[in-house]
């Protein structure tokens, strides 16, 4: 599926929408993520709480464009996300971990 399928392709419904914040109010009431808030300070719940409530397609989008911002810096370091993305990996289901992996593809 390339990026423009990805969009296009990619709804929430209400329902959905409810289901997602509960998702995240479970996520983030997690003893595993207080001790991944611990490591990594307040950035973790500042993304959540900045970007928790976007689309997918809105998501990838933003992210994207902070990717090229931060290449243009020169402090873009995608080990560092990957790194973050493999401790965050646990305390997500099996289907947002698959959506995770398969947004870190487009850090290269």
């Amino acid at each position: 599926m390339n990026l423009r399928e990805f969009g296009e392709n990619t709804t929430i419904s209400e329902p959905e929408q409810d289901e997602k914040q509960k998702k995240i109010e479970e996520i983030t009431n997690s003893d595993e993520f207080k001790q991944i808030e611990d490591d990594y300070g307040d950035a973790v719940r500042d993304f959540i709480s900045r970007y928790g409530e976007m689309s997918e397609p809105e998501l990838l989008s933003e992210m994207l464009k902070l990717i090229a911002e931060k290449k243009r810096e020169g402090t873009f370091d995608a080990e560092k996300i990957r790194q973050l993305a493999e401790s965050v990996a646990p305390i997500l289901t099996p289907e947002q971990r698959e959506k995770m992996y398969n947004l870190l593809q487009y850090l290269n």
